[in-house]
């Protein structure tokens, strides 16, 4: 499970990052992010032989946040209560909350799943369908693993005459269904500040896990 979170946020988000001036049709927007995407993951001048460095993590970085909408999915996963929340609520937790994603997955991508994903190639994923409602679309797609298919579904939102991309479905996990029950369960009876606290906590965390693993694998003097 945890291996198709990671593919499903990183072909997710990354697959729907590119720097298109003009929104296309949903599918064109995922082709077009696909070759972005693979240009990131090839490029020979990143070296992979131990894991993702920050630069390539940062390039990837970039790539993710000119398409993929982190202030609507923080707003859905909130629900109702973002209604009541200030501004200043709305742009801490949706920060702290991509932050928290970055290092979640991207971070703790390992040269497995990158050879994985770099392996990919145009004909690794296939556009099955497009549904568009309004300002709201979905896009079938099927991805061809190095052991199986996945099939997976993109949700976008078009706003100023561009799509975005927020939400990432397969094999029954969401990546806005993840969050949207603790998010749910945090506001019943603590306030966004709360939510916000227990968000940099779980990178404090993750930090410091990374920290004592580093110290561990650091030679001996």
């Amino acid at each position: 499970m945890k291996r198709i979170i990671m593919l499903l946020v990183l072909l997710g988000t990354l697959v729907a990052s590119t720097g298109v001036a003009r929104a296309e049709t949903p599918t064109e927007t995922l082709k077009a992010g696909l070759d972005s995407l693979l240009a990131i993951l090839q490029d020979p001048s990143y070296d992979t032989s131990h894991g993702i460095s920050q630069e390539h993590l940062d390039a990837m970085r970039n790539a993710v946040h000119q398409f993929f909408d982190f202030r609507e999915l923080t707003k859905r996963a909130v629900g109702r209560p973002w209604l009541n929340f200030t501004d200043k609520q709305r742009d801490d937790l949706t920060a702290v909350f991509t932050q928290l994603l970055e290092k979640t997955y991207l971070k703790k991508l390992n040269t497995e799943y990158l050879k994985e994903l770099a392996a990919f190639k145009k004909e690794s994923i296939s556009f099955l369908d497009e549904q568009v409602k309004g300002n709201k679309a979905m896009v079938y797609t099927r991805l061809q693993l190095t052991d199986k298919p996945l099939d997976v579904n993109f949700r976008l939102i078009e706003r100023d005459g561009r799509w975005w991309a927020y939400d990432v479905i397969g094999e029954g996990l969401t990546l806005l269904g993840i969050y949207q029950d603790e998010f749910k369960n945090v506001l019943i009876d603590k306030s966004p500040e709360d939510l916000i606290e227990i968000l940099k906590e779980k990178i404090r965390a993750i930090d410091e896990k990374k920290d004592a693993t580093t110290a561990a694998e650091a030679p001996a003097s």
